[in-house]
């Protein structure tokens, strides 16, 4: 019974520390831009693998899931460009080897493309 109630104490205390040390907040903020004519930034975001993510805010409160863009090769900042035409905001993050991207709609507050291919980009929620 003693042999017992010790084995479930230590993979108890395993479990805590793995979910600890892993815990999600492993992302680091790489930029902040907002997006012109309206009250959104978006996040710029990296984990350790240097995959970096994006994530829509409204006011400090998040808006939109985080969603992938890709690797960021180096670790150098990315040069941030953003511009706006057509009622669109387009961010821009490039560096030597990679350029991510978000397009977003100002007047609709929709992202419109970004730079993953996989599938939709993210959707932002109206508050």
């Amino acid at each position: 019974m003693k042999v017992f109630l010790g084995t479930i104490l230590i993979a108890t205390i395993i479990t805590v520390l793995f979910v600890v040390l892993s815990g999600s907040n492993d992302r680091i903020e790489v930029s902040r831009v907002p997006v012109p004519e309206t009250d959104l930034t978006v996040v710029l975001t990296k984990d350790f693998k240097r995959l970096v993510s994006y994530q829509v805010f409204q006011q400090e409160s998040p808006v939109s899931e985080i969603r992938l863009l890709g690797p960021l090769d180096s670790d150098n900042i990315p040069t941030i460009q953003v511009s706006s035409s057509h009622g669109v905001a387009t961010i821009e993050w490039t560096n030597e080897h990679v350029h991510h991207f978000v397009k977003i709609a100002i007047a609709e507050r929709k992202i419109l493309s970004d730079s993953n291919p996989a599938d939709r980009p993210a959707t932002i929620r109206q508050r």
